[in-house]
């Protein structure tokens, strides 16, 4: 068998690279060697997966509540036994895992590098055989070398990376690796069992004609990255298109297509997770680093990805990654620091006293379109005095509140046309139906109205013809809120929605407040449900004694809750008591 000498294997080109180095110690070039032989086993039980009970579910669950797949389990294994047992490396972090491991031994406390990786990115693809791959990011350890590496090591921003790369197993298998020399790319060559380099000092044009983004989620993104998603659309020759949309739904192959073809890939957040889905320290941080190193761009919508400083190992961001034009262009459309439509609601020094008692105390704040906005607190906090003066129903002391353009003081009759209200206990005439009620409503608003699409929207259709005084609890709240939006309102309030429903009709009250905010309408809501509020909320605000006393998203008041080495007495599940009891009972909504 001819052998072409004139194509350097992976270990001949690390080799040759540390020759450029005289001081370099080899341990980066020993870790990315090592790296390359736990992916050709990997590629090993790919190749066979359908041969062997290698494919479908382990039967547990990964720390982001995903089902783990064997293979995943198979790789997350081969990755961690050849770092663990070779002598490059301190510790690792995975994707698959909860906490990082870190090798305590004599050898590898004197390692100079940890090492993170996704074993197996798109492995809910395995069974259908589409590419699939694995992620790894390589940094140098900050702690003191001779003893065991720290959580310290792990979370630091994706500048600090000295080497990052990809495998992707597909109709061949490639790794690509990044240091800040460049990017290049291995093949496997299964005649010789060794990666070959094929793709030498890779470079991402700087413009390309292929969008990747999951259309599924359209209407769920923000406003700017939808406009900028139709421009893409409507690309002809005359303004650089047509453009092609291609999502394989794994992201290191729609990645490694666009970096070498050009294009951008976008994973936004979405309504129901505005911090995205995708891993920073797994996922974002190593692909930034390999784009740009090639010449291209990464983001969340705001800064940069190499820019950010990580709080916790599975911390999730939205992310944006493709030829330097393109981020350039998707820029335009995005407001860089602020990724937010139009304020629809401002709140400035709000004050409502009854004789010597303040019960909201100059408080202050904005409600942006088209978002759930919260309002929190223990009883008597000022969460519904609050909420009951944006209604119009209740005068404030003092303090001015703007809504969509309108102000109280000046126009409450056209705020009036604009709102719809759910309060925490509605009263309907007892003996007038459904259909009947919503016609008296409708009256009062001059609209006409079809009631059955009404009912529709709200699933209560079947008790079309039934009194209210004949719902459940659940079909009262839902109905209630249906009155809501028979003036097409801009803005709905709900108080306490769910107070008191049981675990199924919460939760599908919960789908229809994500389908309401879906359609266009701004949604304020006050709640004592804390996982509620985490699962709808875009921000919230809370409340104590009439003043708010933080502000902020969900997610970003968890992340700095644990900045400050916050932990539950009891380690968090990915599952809770509720999610037992609707997988045993069913989510189906039921008559009381």
């Amino acid at each position: 068998m001819l052998v072409n000498r004139n194509v350097q294997t992976l270990d001949e080109f690390t080799i040759q690279e540390l020759r450029n180095f005289p001081r370099a110690t080899g341990e980066l070039s020993g870790l990315l060697r090592d790296i390359g032989l736990a992916a050709k086993r990997v590629n090993v039980e790919v190749n066979k997966a359908g041969l062997v009970d290698i494919l479908g579910d382990a039967g547990t669950m990964n720390v982001q509540g995903e089902e783990v797949k064997k293979l995943d389990v198979f790789a997350n294994n081969q990755f961690m036994g050849v770092l663990r047992h070779g002598i490059s490396c301190a510790g690792i972090g995975s994707e698959e895992m909860d906490d990082i491991v870190v090798f305590n031994d004599e050898v590898s406390n004197k390692s100079k590098y940890i090492c993170m990786f996704d074993p197996l990115d798109g492995s809910s693809n395995i069974d259908v055989n589409v590419s699939i791959g694995t992620i790894f990011s390589i940094y140098r350890r900050v702690s003191k070398l001779g003893h065991p590496a720290t959580l310290e090591d792990f979370l630091q921003p994706g500048n600090k990376q000295v080497a990052a790369g990809y495998i992707i197993y597909g109709s061949s298998t490639m790794m690509v690796y990044a240091t800040r020399r460049g990017v290049n790319g291995f093949t496997l060559d299964q005649s010789i069992g060794e990666f070959s380099l094929s793709h030498p000092n890779i470079k991402c044009p700087d413009m390309g004609k292929i969008y990747s983004v999951n259309h599924g989620n359209f209407f769920r993104y923000d406003s700017r990255v939808k406009e900028y998603i139709t421009a893409c659309q409507k690309k002809d020759s005359a303004t650089g298109g047509p453009y092609t949309q291609r999502y394989i739904g794994s992201m290191v192959s729609d990645v490694h297509r666009n970096l070498i073809k050009g294009g951008i890939f976008m994973y936004p957040g979405t309504t129901d997770k505005p911090n995205g889905k995708l891993r920073l320290l797994y996922e974002c941080n190593p692909f930034a680093f390999i784009v740009e190193k090639a010449g291209g761009k990464a983001t969340n919508g705001e800064i940069r990805i190499l820019d950010i400083q990580p709080t916790k190992l599975h911390q999730r961001t939205p992310f944006f990654v493709g030829s330097a034009g393109m981020m350039d262009e998707l820029e335009s459309y995005i407001d860089k620091n602020k990724m937010t439509t139009k304020t629809i609601i401002s709140v400035q020094g709000l004050v409502k006293k009854y004789g010597d008692f303040t019960a909201v105390n100059n408080i202050s704040f904005e409600v942006y379109e088209g978002e759930i906005f919260g309002l929190l607190g223990p009883n008597g906090a000022g969460k519904s005095t609050t909420l009951e003066i944006m209604e119009t129903l209740r005068e404030k002391t003092s303090g001015q509140v703007i809504i969509d353009g309108f102000n109280l003081d000046e126009d409450p009759s056209s705020i009036k046309k604009i709102i719809g209200v759910q309060l925490q206990s509605s009263g309907f005439y007892p003996n007038l139906n459904l259909v009947e009620l919503i016609e008296l409503f409708s009256g009062l608003y001059n609209r006409k109205t079809d009631a059955i699409k009404l009912l529709e929207k709200v699933n209560l259709v079947d008790k079309a013809k039934n009194k209210s005084k004949e719902l459940s609890g659940g079909q009262k709240q839902r109905f209630s809120i249906a009155t809501t939006l028979i003036n097409t309102p801009r803005i709905i309030f709900l108080d306490e929605p769910t107070t008191g429903l049981d675990p199924q009709a919460r939760r599908n009250l919960w789908d229809l407040i994500k389908q309401i905010r879906e359609n266009g309408t701004t949604v304020i809501m006050t709640t004592h449900y804390m996982d509620e509020a985490e699962q709808l909320c875009d921000r919230i605000a809370i409340l104590d004694k009439g003043e708010i006393i933080k502000l902020a998203s969900p997610d970003k008041m968890i992340d700095e809750l644990l900045a400050t080495g916050f932990e539950r007495p009891k380690p968090a599940k990915a599952a809770n008591l509720e999610d037992v009891f609707i997988h045993l009972t069913g989510r189906e909504m039921r008559d009381e």
